[in-house]
């Protein structure tokens, strides 16, 4: 198995593995979840990748933060924000390309 911390470092594992001829032995799991002809999520849909991984930015989560900060005067925030992320899988990617 190969995770990649990024969709084009999955898709370069992937040519790693055709070039050493394990095509279709290793499971490739990506990050980043991208849409497009070159994407993660076009990649799991057609079974070249085992999985990928939105990785959303957090940047709602940072504002939210800074307003309640800034604007709201709080004294504390919370120490841990989880931003949400989705398993796109083979059993979900044709239904999110059109995302």
């Amino acid at each position: 198995m190969v995770y990649a911390s990024n969709d084009m470092m999955a898709a370069g594992a992937r040519l790693a593995a055709k070039g050493a001829g394990k095509e279709g032995q290793i499971a490739i799991i990506g990050t980043d979840g991208l849409p497009g002809p070159a994407g993660g999520i076009r990649a799991v849909a057609e079974g070249e990748w085992a999985a990928t991984f939105t990785y959303p930015t957090g940047a709602k989560e940072a504002i939210d933060m800074a307003k309640s900060i800034l604007l709201d005067c709080a004294t504390s925030v919370p120490p841990v924000v989880t931003v949400a992320t989705t398993a796109i899988t083979p059993e979900n990617a044709k239904s999110m390309m059109g995302n």
